[in-house]
């Protein structure tokens, strides 16, 4: 995959993620295409799982849930949920081996716009590859992640205010901004607090890999017996010009 980041880059949102997300509504929306997908009762690895969300509702649905992930700090949030079903939490890279040995999965995930996290392009196919190789003969493989033709389009912004419990309250934002500039697409997030009347804020910038649609269909469908897009996770139609994410099931996976 690509060259491991000396540091967590997730661990100063991992401890809000939820509480930014609101997963309640969104697991709602999702859930029932992700239940009309996956063979019942089977083995599922949920890549770049995070806080866990999708991996427990799957758990309580009756499947048997690896949920892999990168950051440290999200599967501690993962981890941390009480009277959880039970999930198997994986600390890995996608790419190393010898996290998983070697197991394939009926249903292997990567939803919430994972691809894009694994780093430049190259990366982001290498990590289609990896998942490829963990998906078992006749299984399934299902992406998610942000539309780049909107992207490429009209850009994409989305902002989230609440306030951070704790002793000293904290008011706070999140801003996320994904653009096109000079053909490339780029993605910048700033979070900022304020604390007993002070303001501070951190902010990332990165190029923004993703793997686009007419890259990542025929890709599919050489290892696969029916691929599909949607709009997202809800089984609608995808349309380009509209859909916020665009969703991948491909289906019969070849020996």
């Amino acid at each position: 995959m690509e060259p491991q980041e000396t540091h967590d880059r997730f661990a100063s949102v991992a401890g809000n993620y939820d509480r930014w997300v609101g997963w309640e509504p969104r697991l709602k929306k999702e859930l029932p295409f992700l239940l009309a997908s996956l063979p019942r009762g089977g083995t599922v690895l949920d890549v770049g799982c995070g806080t866990g969300a999708h991996a427990r509702a799957l758990a309580a649905a009756g499947y048997r849930v690896t949920g892999l992930d990168r950051s440290a700090a999200m599967l501690e949030q993962a981890r941390a949920v009480p009277d959880a079903p039970a999930v198997e939490w994986v600390e890995a890279d996608i790419g190393e081996e010898r996290a998983l040995g070697n197991r394939t999965f009926d249903a292997v995930l990567a939803l919430g716009n994972v691809l894009p996290a694994f780093g430049d392009a190259e990366a982001v196919r290498r990590g289609v590859d990896a998942m490829l190789a963990r998906t078992a003969p006749g299984g399934v493989l299902i992406l998610q992640y942000l539309n780049g033709e909107r992207i490429r389009r009209q850009g994409r912004l989305v902002v989230k205010t609440f306030t951070e419990p704790g002793a000293a309250p904290q008011d706070a934002i999140w801003i996320r901004h994904h653009f096109e500039s000079g053909g490339r697409l780029f993605f910048n997030s700033y979070r900022i607090r304020k604390s007993e009347g002070v303001w501070t804020a951190e902010a990332d910038a990165r190029e923004y890999s993703d793997y686009p649609r007419e890259e990542i269909v025929p890709r599919l469908r050489t290892a696969f017996a029916a691929v599909e897009v949607f709009s997202g996770l809800t089984g609608a139609p995808f349309d380009p010009v509209n859909s916020d994410s665009l969703g991948v099931r491909a289906a019969g996976r070849s020996s």
